[in-house]
């Protein structure tokens, strides 16, 4: 994981610019309502966003497909 992070890091030789936006999730219409769980394994460190939807079940929302074989 470093050397990758080292080796893009290297390969950018200039200052690196980006548009932050942000959005109230409770307000804006169409935005699915959802939790978040991040875990750092090394460490055991966890980041919880929205934590009573982490127990609701729903379907996925991806379009991604995987083969069934």
């Amino acid at each position: 994981m470093r050397i990758v992070a080292i080796v893009v890091a290297a390969g950018l030789a200039g200052p690196l610019a980006a548009e932050v936006r942000t959005v109230d999730a409770e307000t804006a219409p169409g935005i699915r309502q959802a939790g978040f769980l991040a875990v750092d394994l090394t460490s055991g460190r966890e980041c919880r966003r929205a934590q009573s939807r982490l127990d609701d079940r729903h379907a996925p929302w991806s379009t991604f497909k995987i083969p069934n074989f």
